[in-house]
């Protein structure tokens, strides 16, 4: 369910009352936040993400690049957008499936994701701004759900040097430690990186040799907390100063071993 409109409400027979609880999905986190679905719903779980995250939105700039990318990998290098898409659309799908991930995406990065100036979610309004300065419904009551280990999945994939391996757990030292923030913030600046590393460290000062897995559960911790759960703590923050008494928020936090 990326989008649904009045028509779609109707059509289904779906009440006002319902909740709609997503996951890890900017569409659907924006499906009842966004200007063409206000009022549509009342209640909306948001669990391990928000609209701000950074792999859930993309800027025009940024999708063009993507979508040129991937034209040229599949041999449609043509000069015009028109031409361009007309290739695509004559693609084998297996050809896109095939190199959807040789785009040159950052970390934690998606082939594909909203566009903020999509005029099928925000019509007339960029996401990021409207996000920011509260131009979106306000009468929503949300819930946001945080994961202990939310990084955990995803340095499977995007750190597969150090966690892609059988051990359950696996170890790291201090430059091993280093290797996964340059790796996590390579787009940011050197200063950033850095505080991450300061922020992150070990406290103790131990052998930075020594292998540990305080090192690894310190990179499970900063991946979720960049890419996932201060974007929506940032948001659980802000979204009452937009609604007031209109709505309530709410924040869950879920541990398990993983």
């Amino acid at each position: 369910m990326a989008y649904m409109d009045r028509d779609h409400i109707s059509h289904r027979v779906i009440h006002r009352d319902i909740t709609v609880r997503v996951s890890r999905s900017c569409f659907n986190c924006c499906s009842f936040d966004c200007t063409a679905s206000k009022e549509l719903f009342q209640n909306g779980i948001l669990q391990s993400g928000s609209l701000d995250n950074k792999w859930s939105m993309d800027s025009p700039k940024r999708a063009k690049q993507k979508s040129t990318a991937l034209a040229n990998l599949v041999g449609c290098n043509q000069t015009k957008i028109a031409d361009q898409v007309a290739c695509l659309r004559k693609t084998p799908a297996q050809d896109l499936i095939d190199n959807i991930w040789n785009v040159g995406l950052n970390f934690l990065e998606f082939p594909f994701a909203i566009v903020s100036k999509d005029r099928n979610f925000f019509k007339h309004l960029d996401g990021f701004i409207a996000l920011r300065e509260g131009t979106y419904s306000n009468d929503v009551n949300l819930m946001f759900g945080i994961n202990h280990d939310e990084g955990n999945f995803w340095n499977i994939y995007n750190l597969a040097k150090f966690f892609d391996k059988k051990t359950a757990k696996p170890e790291l030292d201090r430059d091993e430690f280093h290797e996964c923030v340059d790796t996590a913030f390579a787009v940011q600046p050197e200063l950033v990186r850095t505080a991450a590393k300061y922020v992150y460290s070990d406290p103790k000062c131990t052998d930075p040799k020594q292998k540990t897995d305080f090192y690894t559960e310190q990179v499970n911790q900063m991946v979720g907390d960049y890419f996932f759960t201060c974007d929506s703590i940032w948001f659980a923050h802000n979204y009452p100063k937009v609604a007031g008494n209109r709505s309530n928020v709410f924040v869950y936090y879920f541990d398990q071993p993983s």
